[in-house]
């Protein structure tokens, strides 16, 4: 379910994409931080920022340590216009992993928004 979930995403098929996530988390998937958190970035592409937010949330709390989780956490909060949180939520990213490339350069940016 997660494979074909992560094919209709490539392929911009994002309702097909997430309803083959949620079966997969439904049937109690061993990787459901991951699942979660390609729903969050499916809903953030779609413009469902508080939804995407929940789902990088729960993401986060399954796996605390998970630099991707937090990165996608950042930008869910930064499109609800919450730049400190995004900003702390980067922050923990570089701390994780500190030479993250994504996080090094979108980091710059959230400063600029405080």
């Amino acid at each position: 379910m997660r494979d074909a979930g992560d094919r209709a995403a490539a392929a911009g098929q994002w309702g097909r994409a997430l309803r083959h996530w949620d079966a997969a988390l439904a049937a109690g998937a061993a990787d459901a931080h991951l699942l979660h958190e390609s729903k969050a970035q499916v809903l953030l592409e779609v413009g469902e920022d508080w939804r995407a937010l929940q789902c990088a949330a729960r993401a986060v709390e399954l796996r605390p340590a998970w630099a991707t989780g937090h990165l996608t956490l950042a930008r869910a909060q930064l499109n609800l216009g919450e730049p400190e949180l995004a900003l702390a939520s980067m922050e923990h990213v570089l701390q994780l992993q500190p030479r993250h490339p994504e996080a090094g350069q979108e980091i710059g940016a959230i400063r600029t928004l405080r």
